[in-house]
């Protein structure tokens, strides 16, 4: 599976509302003010941006995206057939240029 099919099928189970949180991404959402709706809003406008193939128990991505109210975040979930949200957080601007490349 290449990086834009794993974005078209993120995007499409976010259009679908078929994401799964793991207790750690509802936790970091809540202490960082970030709404569950802007996550599904940034994974279905979002970029893969860093791909851990070998991650596990599965495969993971990074992925940059925008909220409704053009906030950017990233996310960090896994690859198809099923999409964990693992982590979410504002990237700092003094470590990414373009919120997509490490300074």
């Amino acid at each position: 599976m290449d990086i834009a099919e794993i974005e078209n099928q993120i995007r499409d189970y976010a259009k679908q509302r078929k994401i799964f949180y793991t207790k750690h991404a509802i936790e970091q959402m809540i202490k960082r003010e970030i709404d569950p709706n802007g996550v599904l809003d940034a994974l279905q406008n979002g970029n893969v941006i860093e791909f851990y193939e070998e991650d596990l128990p599965f495969p993971s991505c990074l992925m940059v995206g925008f909220t409704s109210k053009n906030i950017p975040i990233h996310i960090v979930c896994s690859a198809p057939p099923d999409i964990w949200v693992i982590t979410v957080y504002r990237p700092d601007p003094t470590q990414w240029i373009d919120f997509k490349t490490r300074r």
